[in-house]
């Protein structure tokens, strides 16, 4: 009766956070049908638990021992996936880079998202610390948005007192491997030598990048910016899959 009350509580927790999501970020937040997913998962292994506590339905023995064995292991699965997320959110930036890349993300008409304005200032912060460093701002143009994702970032940070002489735009990428592949490919243009270089995004999202990185056989560092403290619980249980789905596609 425990494990009943245990999971109908996950399956209530799950849709009061979809509803405070889509109230604070609306409806067509990203991940956010996952919750519901989770929500009639939940509750209808918490009904059946409690319906085979009753005795109302027999569930055959070999059949429970199946069902709870892939709980667990996807579980476990799960909890390893987020400390490795967790370990790229607490990464420390090394000082004094030569190249700093700053991924792209939505950008509303000519309005960074919340998501892109961290990266940004995360960016300004560390260009006004290590004024040696270049950044190459990175992100093309996409559905909604009035100017690429790069020029975005370059004029917002123009505008925080960037000299536009240390940033290089990068706008063709469409993706992550498209970021990391052409700025990386601009870098060697502009280098003869080994340079150091560092890849700013959110910060749940730095481990994935590094293992994309790796898999590259690139050398960079993680700068983690901050990311929505009402929506980070659902962008790092989105990463979770998120890293399943690349190592399924060899992307990692």
């Amino acid at each position: 009766m425990v494990v009943a009350i245990i999971f109908a509580a996950l399956s209530v927790l799950c849709f009061i956070y979809y509803i405070i999501m889509i109230t604070y970020a609306g409806i067509g937040t990203s991940f956010a049908p996952a919750w519901l997913v989770a929500f009639v998962f939940f509750a209808l292994i918490a009904v059946f638990r409690y319906l085979d506590c009753r005795k109302i339905i027999e569930v055959l023995p070999w059949i429970r021992r199946i069902v709870w064995g892939i709980v667990i292991v996807c579980f476990g699965l799960f909890i390893t996936l987020e400390a490795m997320i967790i370990s790229g959110m607490v990464s420390k930036p090394e000082e004094n880079l030569d190249y700093i890349i700053v991924l792209g993300a939505q950008v509303r008409g000519d309005i960074p998202s919340k998501s892109l304005y961290r990266r940004i200032e995360k960016a300004a912060e560390y260009l006004e610390n290590n004024p040696n460093t270049v950044a190459i701002v990175s992100g093309g143009k996409g559905n909604g948005e009035n100017i690429s994702e790069a020029e975005c970032m370059y004029k917002y940070l123009v505008d925080m007192g960037i000299d536009g002489n240390r940033i290089i735009l990068e706008d063709s990428s469409t993706s992550t491997e498209e970021n990391i592949d052409f700025s990386t490919k601009i870098i060697k243009e502009l280098s003869q030598k080994n340079v150091n270089i560092g890849i700013i995004t959110n910060n749940f999202h730095i481990f994935r990048t590094l293992c994309i990185c790796r898999a590259k056989d690139l050398e960079v560092v993680g700068i983690p910016a901050e990311s929505d403290n009402v929506l980070i619980l659902n962008y790092m249980v989105r990463e979770a899959f998120g890293l399943v789905e690349h190592k399924l596609r060899g992307i990692i």
